[in-house]
Parts: structure tokens; sequence; C-alpha cells
């Protein structure tokens, strides 16, 4: 009983753990392209906070 169930958290995570890696690639690979969208924004802005400093 207890051998079946530790295959059994042996396998879920051999599945969840290539998922949850493609999910972390997917939310940041979001994150940094909207990081690089505000960068061209600001930029593209005539108000730029770095150059008032």
């Amino acid at each position: 009983m207890s051998s079946s169930k530790k295959y059994i958290m042996l396998g879920t995570t051999a599945i969840l753990l290539p998922l949850g890696k493609l999910l972390l690639k997917k939310v940041m690979r979001k994150f940094t392209e909207k990081s690089e969208r505000d960068n061209r924004v600001k930029k593209s802005d005539r108000f730029d906070p770095v150059q008032q400093m």
C-alpha cells in the first residue's frame, strides 16, 4: 500500500515537474516582454524620471 503510494507520488512529480518548468518559463517570458515593453514606453516618453534626478 505505502509503496504504491510512493510510486504514485513519484509519477505525479515526474509529470508535474516539467509542466511547472514550462509554466515558469512562460511566466518569465511574459514578465520580460512586459518589462521590455514598459522600458520602450518609458524611452519613447519625453518625461524621463532618471534625467530629472
